[in-house]
């Protein structure tokens, strides 16, 4: 059992396989081109997959040669889609702080500014962009996230004596 996309090395552990054995893993009953070694390593494995290797022994008066190994016909689970909600592309530093909702519920927040579920522009700084991650895992262990970029601008003192119209900048 494995999730989606998650990289799984299978091992063939000979007897009798003389001293340079070969092997040819399999994929049901077909051959998985180029993977002649005694490990076999893939991250694109798909549920009902059906692994095996063949190992032909150089050693002489052998019986059973080549010898198939058991077949592992492999669950692969799917990995959980993941978003999140509540933040905006841009705060002002003295902004009020966004509360995020994550879904599925129950994953956490990491990133700069954040504590807890909530993004705070004040306790980011001024910069950016900063990158907000949510991460979820579901109850076969596969993980997911999802992430969203954020930035801080700085607040600008207005002075009202001078103000033209129409305005020339953006105010936070």
């Amino acid at each position: 059992t494995a999730c989606a996309g998650t990289f799984v090395t299978f091992t063939a552990t000979p007897t009798n396989g003389g001293t340079t054995p070969t092997y040819q893993w399999y994929n049901g009953a077909s051959e998985i081109s180029g993977e002649t070694s005694d490990t076999y390593t893939t991250n694109s494995l798909v549920d009902g997959d059906q692994i095996s290797v063949v190992m032909t022994s150089n050693a002489t008066c052998i019986s059973g040669n080549p010898a198939t190994s058991n077949t592992l016909t492999m669950t692969i689970n799917p990995l959980p889609s993941v978003s999140f909600s509540g933040l905006s592309a841009s705060y002002c530093a003295t902004g009020i702080p966004a509360t995020l909702t994550g879904s599925p519920a129950g994953g956490t927040f990491s990133g700069t500014g954040i504590s807890g579920n909530t993004f705070d522009p004040a306790a980011a700084g001024v910069g950016g962009p900063y990158t907000i991650t949510y991460t979820y895992t579901n109850e076969n262990g596969c993980t997911n996230t999802s992430t969203q970029d954020v930035s801080v601008t700085a607040s600008v003192s207005v002075d009202y004596a001078n103000l033209q119209w129409p305005p020339t900048g953006t105010i936070c």
